[in-house]
C-alpha cells in the first residue's frame, strides 16, 4: 500500500513537472516568436534608415546646387542692375525721356 501511495505521489509530481515544462515551452515559443517579429521590425527600420540616409544625401546635393544657382542668379541681377543704371543715366535715355514728356 505504501508503494502505491508513493507511486501515485510520484505520478502526480511527474504530471506537475510535465505541465510546468509545457508552460515553459509555450513561453519559450512565444518569446521566440516575439524575437522574430522584433528582428523583422529591426530589419525594416534599418532598411528605411538606409533609404532615408540616401535621401538626405540627395537633398544635401540639391541644396548645394540650389545655393550655387542662387549665387549665380544674384550676380546676374547685380550685373543687370548695373547695366540698367548705366542705361538710365545715359544721354540717349535722357533724350528719350525728354522727348516722351
Amino acid at each position: 500500500m505504501a508503494d502505491l501511495s508513493v507511486s501515485k505521489t510520484h505520478e502526480a509530481g511527474t504530471r506537475n513537472v510535465d505541465r510546468e515544462l509545457e508552460q515553459v515551452r509555450e513561453q519559450a515559443a512565444a518569446e521566440k516568436e516575439k524575437c522574430e517579429r522584433l528582428s523583422l521590425d529591426l530589419s525594416t527600420l534599418q532598411s528605411e534608415r538606409t533609404t532615408q540616409d540616401q535621401r538626405i544625401f540627395e537633398l544635401r546635393e540639391e541644396v548645394a546646387e540650389l545655393r550655387d544657382n542662387n549665387l549665380r542668379l544674384s550676380r546676374t541681377v547685380r550685373e543687370a542692375e548695373v547695366q540698367l543704371s548705366a542705361v538710365l543715366s545715359s544721354p540717349g535715355w535722357k533724350l528719350i525721356r525728354a522727348y516722351r514728356t
